[in-house]
This record gives C-alpha cells, structure tokens and sequence, in this order.
C-alpha cells in the first residue's frame, strides 16, 4: 500500500509540471523508468479506472471533445506549409510538429473519413489516402447505393448517397479509376447501365478534373522536379532561389505571376505555343 500511496503522489507531481493529466501511455514510461506503480498495477490497490482517478483529483480531461470548426480550422493551418492538396500521412508529420493539432484519426472521425474532411475544408485529398479498397468491397459498397439510390444509379447519385453515410466510403474516382469506367463497374454488379451519349468526353466537370490537374501540378513543381531538371539545365540552386526569395513556394510564385502575366500580354495562343521565345 505504500507503493500505492507514493505512485499517487508522484502522479500528482508529474501533473502539476506537466499542468495536465498525463495519458496511461505517458503515465506507464515514467513509472516504469522511475519506479512507480504503473496504470493497471495502481488499479490493484486503488481500483478506480484512470480517468475516475483523474475526476476525482479535480483534474479536466487533456483533450476536449473537436468540433467540426476546429478540425476544419487545423486542415487550413496545415495547408499554409502543405498547400491545397496533401495526403493523410504528410499531416501526420506536420502534426508531429505541430502537437496541439488533432490527430488525422480524430478529423476524419468528425467527418466520416479523412478524404471527407479535406473536401469539407476546400481541400484537395492528396494520392493514396484512406483505406485501401479491395475489388470486392468497392462492388459490395456499390450495391449498398444502388438498393438505396436504384439500379440505375448515376455518379450524382452516388455522391449523393456518399454524403449521408458515417462510414468511410469510396468516391467515386476511385471506382472509376479502378474499373476504367462508371458503367464498368456498374456492369460488374450487373446494374442497369446507358450507353455514352454525344457528351460522354464531357462528363469531367471541375470537381472532377481539377483534383487531377492540381495533383500534376504539384508534382511536376515540387522540389525534387526542379532539382532534376536544375542539374541538367545549368539552373540555380533551390538553395539559391531560397536565400533570393526566401521560400521555394515564393520563388515558384514569382514565375508563375511572371508566366501568367506574359501569357496575358501575348493574348490569345495556342496551349502548346511557347509563351517566351529565345
């Protein structure tokens, strides 16, 4: 018991430095490394789950519950280094940096999925976020809209259906990427499918087109793109183009202004006409 008595006390110390209750995972490496009593072997002498210890101590919880506003207002934080599009793990690492964020985990469960949350946010999910679907789990997902939207179920329909679930789901790019097309993966399940009308290269509307194009477009402009293509051309150092600009992202903007400007001033030319001649 007086183990006990001595484990409790050096909780309450270790709360007061820290100036918050300490999780059992924290509380477990201390004890461990100092000698103490550890979470379960407390709860042999004071049975109490931890938390009721904590509440009875005069202790508030560390974390408070997230609202939607706040996990939102995180994802905008995180976008000012990340930019507009970036994926589950490189927040995971922006948040290991950035400790009073939310975890990816706690964001996605306010919004049913992390690719739900940086849609929510005005954001562009990055490559190969979420789960990894099996064939048959995007099929068995897609019959679980048809009974709810009809067998003649459309993309609107589908995103429509998305919406209402709390549950992770797949969008519908991806059911299109992996089937090569919708009415691939419809004739999969054996639903009612139309064939392309007149209009069918026109089905990418910018919700649909612009997550592509800004997903080439941060890959052909990020760091490791110019360092290649530097090395070849006999071109200035991101080093250089930091210490002049101070960011690569605000040497990247300055030729893009440049670029966009020229090509205004140049008027109307075609897409694959050079904008700057020799």
């Amino acid at each position: 018991m007086e183990k006990a008595e001595r484990t409790l006390r050096e909780i309450l110390r270790l709360t007061e430095e820290k100036g918050y209750w300490p999780s059992i995972n924290e509380w477990d490496r201390h004890a461990k490394a100092n000698g103490f009593l550890t979470a379960v072997g407390l709860y042999y002498y004071v049975p109490k789950p931890w938390e009721r210890l904590r509440e009875e101590m005069g202790y508030p919880p560390r974390a408070k519950k997230l609202t939607p506003e706040e996990a939102l207002e995180y994802l905008h934080q995180a976008s000012q280094e990340l930019g507009i599009s970036f994926t589950r793990k490189e927040y995971t690492e922006w948040q290991q940096k950035n400790p009073d964020a939310p975890t990816p985990t706690r964001i996605a469960r306010r919004f049913g999925g992390w690719a739900k949350a940086m849609e929510a946010a005005g954001l562009i999910p990055g490559l190969h976020v979420g789960k990894v679907w099996s064939d048959e789990k995007l099929l068995e997902i897609l019959l679980k809209a048809a009974d709810c939207m009809g067998h003649d179920l459309s993309e609107s329909d589908y995103k429509a259906w998305r919406k209402m679930q709390k549950e992770e789901t797949p969008s519908v790019e991806t059911l299109r990427t992996r089937f090569k097309s919708w009415n691939a993966v419809k004739e999969a399940v054996h639903l009612k499918t139309f064939p392309p009308g007149p209009y069918a290269n026109c089905r990418w509307n910018q919700g649909e087109w612009l997550p592509y194009l800004v997903r080439f477009v941060k890959e052909q402009l990020s760091v490791a793109s110019y360092e290649k293509w530097a090395e070849k051309n006999g071109a200035p150092s991101v080093k250089s183009l930091r210490d002049y600009a101070g960011t690569w992202l605000n040497s990247l903007f300055a030729a893009l202004d440049f670029y966009i400007n020229k090509r205004k001033g140049n008027g109307e030319k075609r897409d694959d006409e050079p904008i700057i001649s020799d």
